[in-house]
């Protein structure tokens, strides 16, 4: 991988409880290549259980609420039709997508010194993290590292299959305390944030009353524009998986828009 032998020196902690300092040269780490394949497949098929029948289920709420609204008769065809071109639509991209993610899987390369956590990923500009820096590592079993600055969207994420993670866990140790994820406050605002996006767009496209689904609009435009904000945040992410997450986004937006026209042009 092109390391440089590093030359280690040891100093004793100064206070009780704080990790011995290791001072290395610059190395340079780069991921398991052969980790790859089964590491995606898994990741893959955990996605597609839930996104799948969650994307059918909607595709059919949202025909049926959104035609008693606005009082229009839906041909039967149409379920058979979603049934068939929602999961067709999700898997289509997903060979594409492997070819990209093997790309950035060989290209990843992480740099490591005293002061300094540097990544260079394929098809998005390097990401650096200085020492002082640093306000948060978090360590979640199974997965890895989440080196977080104070800037929002600049953090780096070190995945356990890195060839000398455990050599750079300890590094990172002598920068700062290791913590645990807080997995049941992530959970909770990640469906908190789902709910409130679902929630609104069916109501935006499905309740009768035109004042109350534009209410409903303007709940989900205002989750969206957040949602947008938080991804184009990010700095580790290329600019097609930005592009593909705001297409999203921009779909759901879409429905107080097209709600609104509707009652204009057709007022009942």
């Amino acid at each position: 991988m092109g390391r440089v032998s590093p030359e280690r020196t040891i100093a004793p902690a100064s206070d009780l409880g704080h990790h011995e300092e290791v001072s290395m040269q610059i190395r340079k780490y780069r991921l398991e290549p052969s980790a790859f394949a089964s590491t995606t497949k898994r990741r893959l098929g955990r996605h597609l259980a839930w996104q799948i029948p969650l994307t059918v289920g909607l595709t059919f709420v949202f025909i049926l609420l959104s035609s008693r609204a606005q009082r229009l008769e839906v041909a039967w065809w149409w379920f058979p039709v979603a049934l068939l071109a929602v999961p067709c639509l999700i898997l289509a991209p997903i060979p594409r997508a492997m070819k990209r993610a093997r790309k950035a899987w060989d290209e990843f390369e992480l740099t490591v010194s005293d002061n300094v956590l540097h990544l260079r990923l394929g098809g998005v500009p390097p990401v650096e993290v200085l020492r002082p820096e640093v306000k948060r590592v978090v360590e979640r079993k199974g997965f890895g590292l989440l080196v977080s600055s104070p800037e929002p969207g600049r953090q780096i994420f070190i995945p356990e299959h890195l060839r000398g993670f455990e050599e750079v866990r300890e590094h990172l140790r002598s920068w700062r305390e290791l913590e645990p994820p807080s997995l049941a406050l992530d959970r909770f605002l990640g469906i908190l944030r789902t709910v409130i996006l679902l929630g609104s767009w069916v109501a935006s496209a499905a309740i009768p009353d035109i004042r109350f689904a534009l209410a409903a609009g303007v709940v989900l435009l205002a989750t969206v524009a957040l949602l947008m904000r938080r991804v184009l945040q990010q700095k580790a992410v290329d600019n097609r998986f930005k592009a593909k997450h705001l297409m999203v986004f921009g779909m759901f937006a879409f429905v107080p828009a097209y709600r609104l026209a509707f009652y204009l042009l057709f007022p009942s």
